[in-house]
């Protein structure tokens, strides 16, 4: 076997086979020997105008094995499901330092809590419940790992953090420092998954949890979403 972590990238679709090309030749000529060769994707990005092609050569050859990534260290699986269907599912963002949610936290009622502040959780009933929190606010932020802890100390099981924007947090935003104080599962999403969910929890929605999988692959590619 040949592994592979270079490449090139062109502005126009590069073909899976070039015939005359020392690169392209060498390579089958190895494969024609029995051996398996795999060609990383590359760190191109998304695709988009200015990056129309963004997967690598020679990955891109044929009979080359190009790999796809894996997202097991921060991500967790998380459904919603409503009026038994489900209507969608993501991997989300796992904190670091975060233990994951369990299967078992499934059907676990979920309760926004605004910003997540002590003040916010006053008059809220959070107790074995999971804990809706929002970035922010912009003019007077709490850290992720104060919003944690309040849950926490109102008794929720579990926090659910989501952007004021559309996108992910970023996963580097996401780590939890609370000085050695244990903290509760915490996941982040796009400020658009909780959009969708706080409308379908209105309907009586709920969310559903996997186990931890040591082999999940990633919902997306440099190519974009798949």
């Amino acid at each position: 076997m040949i592994n592979i972590s270079l490449g090139f990238s062109s502005k126009n679709p590069i073909p899976s086979i070039i015939e005359g090309d020392p690169f392209d030749e060498a390579i089958q000529n190895g494969i024609r020997k029995g051996i398996v060769i795999c060609s990383a994707a590359g760190n191109d990005g998304a695709r988009h105008k200015d990056n129309p092609w963004p997967l690598l050569a020679p990955g891109l050859f044929d009979k080359v094995i190009q790999p796809s990534a894996s997202d097991d260290r921060m991500s967790q699986i998380v459904s919603i499901e409503w009026n038994q269907k489900t209507i969608c599912t993501i991997n989300t963002l796992l904190s670091p330092h975060s233990p994951p949610f369990t299967k078992d936290m499934s059907d676990t009622p979920v309760v926004d809590c605004n910003y997540g502040s002590a003040e916010d959780f006053k008059n809220l009933s959070v107790k074995g419940k999971i804990a809706l929190i929002a970035r922010g606010p912009k003019d007077k932020p709490i850290s992720f790992s104060e919003k944690n802890l309040n849950a926490k100390r109102a008794g929720a099981i579990g926090c659910v953090l989501y952007n004021f924007e559309d996108s992910v947090i970023d996963s580097s935003l996401l780590s939890l420092h609370t000085d050695d104080q244990e903290c509760i599962p915490n996941i982040g999403v796009s400020g658009n998954f909780a959009a969708r969910l706080k409308k379908y929890l209105q309907l009586g929605a709920h969310l559903m949890f996997q186990d931890q999988d040591n082999e999940v692959i990633a919902d997306f590619s440099s190519a974009g979403p798949c």
